[in-house]
């Protein structure tokens, strides 16, 4: 089963996606359609190769002479120099996360240039991140984590055949909402990209969520305090079984209300000398435990003070 998230990334994240993902896997590459329809695709492309194919030559030409240097000014000492008849062409031996700079020029059987030169370059892959696995398995997550490479870098996860999505320079990424008792095979790839180019995309292995868990045992131990004309403090020993929350009643278990985690809950806006019997209940993915109750306990009556009489006083008369 492969994960597919929800991704939606915004229009400049996605413009650098698509660009990132055009370098690393290689995509034909024909900058100016004013050189005709002359191009090269990038047949494989690793931390210390390079390897291209030249398309669309003219009719007229019947070899391709590259060169290749590591300054955008094409001018020094070359990398490479290379002239043949047959289309495609292997740079080795180059340096990792670096930009080469390249200049196809078609040539005739006299070697006389054919047309305009074309110029493109491309990058070296950086290194692919290492120590790939799936950590932190429960019923509906897992994260993956990995070995960052060296540096910045901005790094992608996609299904094979899928689209990727940029995750930001981190070591980890954790899905949730994952199907219990699930195996997630061959589900991920991982890109590492930088300013100079993208890494190979190792994948993660496969991962197993864990089963829904047991529903918690009931909460022991129920007891109340703190009484007032309105309010009732109930407090009970925490269940075993990983209750995620605890749910409270005052009616008889006809509504529950969501207590949280903590072991204790007050009651309030009840009646003034009434009796009460509380119940608490733990939960947890698994399900519910049954409730407990605490003995039936009043609230306190409302203390009555008498109204003061007015004191007569006589008035003479005159």
């Amino acid at each position: 089963m492969n994960i597919r998230p929800n991704f939606a990334p915004t229009p400049p994240l996605r413009k650098f996606v698509l660009i990132l993902l055009a370098l690393a896997i290689g995509f034909p590459y024909s900058p100016a359609a004013a050189q005709g329809t002359l191009s090269v695709e990038f047949s494989k492309v690793t931390t210390n190769r390079i390897s291209v194919v030249v398309q669309n030559r003219p009719a007229t030409a019947t070899k391709s002479r590259i060169r290749v240097w590591t300054n955008p000014e094409r001018t020094g000492n070359t990398v490479a120099d290379l002239t043949q008849t047959t289309s495609g062409f292997d740079f080795t031996g180059l340096t990792v996360r670096t930009r080469y700079y390249f200049r196809l020029q078609p040539l005739d059987g006299s070697d006389n240039p054919v047309g305009s030169p074309f110029d493109f370059d491309r990058s070296t892959r950086i290194y692919a991140p290492t120590n790939l696995a799936i950590v932190g398995i429960t019923h509906k997550s897992f994260t993956f984590s990995w070995t960052k490479v060296s540096g910045f870098a901005f790094y992608f996860l996609g299904p094979p055949g899928g689209n990727a999505f940029g995750i930001g320079d981190v070591s980890t990424y954790t899905f949730t909402g994952l199907t219990p008792d699930t195996l997630y095979s061959n589900s991920f790839n991982l890109m590492a990209c930088n300013v100079y180019a993208c890494s190979g995309m190792p994948v993660f292995p496969d991962a197993r969520t864990l089963p829904l868990p047991a529903p918690p045992a009931a909460p022991t131990s129920p007891t109340t305090s703190d009484i007032t004309i309105n309010s009732i403090k109930l407090s009970w020993t925490a269940s075993t079984g990983s209750p995620t929350s605890y749910e409270v009643s005052s009616d008889g278990g006809t509504t529950w209300v969501d207590s949280g985690s903590d072991t204790e809950h007050v009651f309030t806006g009840l009646s003034a000398d009434t009796a009460y019997i509380l119940q608490v209940r733990a939960r947890n993915d698994g399900g519910l435990s049954s409730a407990v109750s605490a003995a039936s306990v009043n609230t306190l009556a409302p203390t009555n003070k008498p109204t003061p009489t007015a004191t007569p006083t006589n008035t003479p008369v005159p």
